[in-house]
């Protein structure tokens, strides 16, 4: 992975449940749904984190066992965060 630090953008309204997050994105007038795993994912892009201390941060978060390869997964699911807004616009 590289240094790209990814940040999320401030949204209107961001609901917890048991199952699952709702973002309400103001500028975009969109509602999104995240899962645990996203919702934990988005947090972590607070612009001082690499994706790969995101994908070290998310295996001590979720018990996932050190040698287990997630990091096309946090990609994926960053690049999805991308494309719905969520995250600041950069040259990355």
């Amino acid at each position: 992975m590289n240094d790209w630090k990814p940040q999320a953008r401030s949204v209107t309204v961001v609901r917890v449940t048991a199952k699952q997050t709702t973002v309400h994105d103001a500028l975009h007038d969109k509602v999104h749904v995240l899962n645990d795993t996203a919702r934990f994912i988005w947090a972590a892009c607070d612009g001082r984190h690499t994706l790969e201390e995101i994908e070290l941060e998310l295996k001590l978060a979720f018990d996932i066992p050190p040698d287990a390869d997630v990091r096309d997964d946090v990609a994926r699911t960053v690049r999805g965060l991308q494309r719905r807004n969520l995250l600041k616009a950069t040259d990355h």
